[in-house]
């Protein structure tokens, strides 16, 4: 009686052994199933919707030779120029200046948009969607990579696209003041663009522009269609155009922009 008592004990600790290890192994496949469904990224109604990531997913510009990109910055400028952004499915035809694996995703940075595919494939029916920007802001980001590969500060990036058909700069202070506001047409109005357009601008610096207090310069340029740019002038250290973002200048630079405006004005 004992031994088949014992006997009835192993094999009832046997079955609970097993469904202990089946569940354990559900409760893996479980996890995996979950993190294999995660995204970085998601396509709704034609929108491109970036996930929270506690991390900088592994970026590496693809080419002859695959380089590791190691920098926040550069994915969070990335995600910034996509996130929320409606997207077309067609590719554009011309060739990407840069290739760049993101995580699971591979994205091609073209001269006026971001294509986005799924793996490694940059074919026709791998693509996700593309999303069209200004040519100013893949210069930025063209630039910050740049900055961030190979440690260029100083880029032959222009802040604002040449434009003979100027109608009119106004400029004023942030605090405003009435003996800093200045209007210009003409020559005068070109004088100010070429001056902004000559600047030297810097990517890839350590100075956060947030973090720094004084005054500003709003420029506003008006074009002879009725466009707008405004650009913002800040400290005579950072500056920007509309929704681009900061660069920074050279003081030395920036500091003649207060005596160009007393120039012109008299």
């Amino acid at each position: 009686m004992k031994k088949v008592f014992f006997v009835t004990l192993l094999l009832i600790f046997a079955l609970l052994l097993i469904n202990c290890n089946t569940n354990d192994f559900d409760a893996e496949k479980n996890d995996s199933e979950k993190l294999s469904d995660f995204k970085l990224l998601e396509e709704k109604n034609g929108v491109v919707y970036f996930n929270h990531l506690e991390s900088t997913p592994q970026m590496t510009l693809k080419g002859e030779s695959e380089t590791e990109i190691k920098s926040e910055n550069f994915f969070e400028a990335l995600v910034r120029m996509v996130n929320g952004k409606a997207g077309v499915k067609d590719i554009c035809n011309c060739e990407a200046v840069y290739v760049i694996k993101v995580g699971s995703y591979t994205f091609g940075l073209h001269t006026h948009s971001i294509s986005i595919y799924n793996g490694d494939s940059i074919k026709a029916k791998d693509l996700i969607i593309s999303v069209d920007l200004r040519k100013d802001e893949m210069n930025y980001l063209f630039n910050l990579l740049k900055a961030t590969l190979y440690g260029e500060q100083l880029c032959d990036l222009k802040l604002l696209e040449e434009n003979d058909e100027i109608k009119s700069i106004s400029v004023t202070t942030f605090p405003e003041s009435a003996s800093n506001s200045y209007s210009f047409n003409g020559d005068k109005a070109k004088v100010v663009f070429d001056f902004l357009n000559d600047l030297s601008l810097i990517t890839g610096f350590e100075e956060n522009p947030d973090e720094y207090g004084g005054g500003a310069w709003n420029i506003s340029i008006e074009y002879n269609n009725g466009d707008t740019v405004n650009v913002y002038l800040f400290a005579n250290m950072f500056i920007r155009a509309d929704s681009c973002y900061w660069y920074k200048v050279i003081q030395e630079e920036a500091n003649q922009f207060d005596k160009l405006l007393s120039e012109l004005n008299n």
